[in-house]
């Protein structure tokens, strides 16, 4: 329980560090967990609306198109903040994949991040440098 509620601060802190915001809370952040968890994996999993149990799997129900506007929203929301790890992250994936074991010299991931980077240029923010321009990697 500890662990997860200091991965959650970690999680709050960089996403209000990046700019974003994040709801404050009702209750203490381990009420709050706990109320999650329960609600989500909780004992009584059949008459959960959020997991559905099948034989010996637990699956997310399906959305009203309401909840999945709010949820794609928030997404969306997020992803924003995390982009460039993500085009590092991908990057690493493809030269992982390209040869084992994976050497990667800094060079070319950077150059496959600012391919990433222009070629989703239309699709995510980028924040801007002190110049200006769209940053560097």
């Amino acid at each position: 329980e500890d662990d997860l509620r200091r991965e959650v601060e970690v999680l709050r802190e960089e996403v209000e560090a990046r700019g974003g915001t994040v709801a404050r809370l009702q209750r203490s952040m381990s009420e709050t967990i706990k109320a999650v968890v329960a609600k989500v994996l909780g004992m009584e999993v059949c008459n959960n609306q959020l997991v559905k149990r099948h034989k010996d799997f637990l699956m997310l129900s399906l959305w009203t198109p309401p909840e999945q506007l709010e949820l794609s929203m928030m997404r969306n929301q997020l992803i924003h903040l995390f982009v460039m790890e993500a085009f590092v992250a991908v990057a690493m994936y493809a030269a992982e994949k390209r040869a084992y074991p994976a050497v990667v010299h800094r060079d070319a991931l950077r150059r496959s991040c600012t391919f990433l980077m222009q070629l989703l240029k239309r699709e995510f923010i980028y924040k801007p440098s002190a110049y200006g321009d769209p940053p560097a990697f």
